[in-house]
């Protein structure tokens, strides 16, 4: 087990760290790697990163469509193409279902994080 920053460098090396040791039959025992992961980790520690995680997803602008295909495009010469065009049959398919069902006539749900924030002042 080799714990790295969340940067490529340091991932590579971790990586890299392990490969070696497994190739010369370095493994930890899995009841001592158990032990070490349940001390790093609780569930109240796991539920705070997550929340930390999903609140920065949600100050995010979402990007408009060209932007989005273009970032489609570089992940790879293939697959890229693909998920452009799926990414614009999603985009005719909501286009046809707003058509339908214009946005004025949908209930907007109320922000949670408002009402949060208000019960814990």
């Amino acid at each position: 087990m080799r714990l790295a920053e969340p940067r490529s460098k340091d991932l590579i090396q971790a990586l890299n760290s392990a490969i070696a040791d497994c190739r010369a039959d370095k493994f930890p025992c899995p009841f001592e790697a158990h032990r070490r992961v349940s001390q790093m980790y609780t569930w109240h520690n796991v539920a705070c990163r997550t929340e930390v995680v999903y609140d920065r997803v949600a100050q995010d602008q979402p990007l408009c469509l060209t932007e989005r295909l273009k970032r489609y495009r570089e992940c790879g010469p293939v697959s890229g193409w693909l998920f452009i065009v799926i990414a614009i049959v999603n985009w005719l398919l909501l286009l046809t279902v707003e058509f339908v069902m214009p946005r004025d006539l949908i209930e907007v749900a109320p922000d949670c994080r408002r009402l949060n924030n208000k019960k814990k002042n």
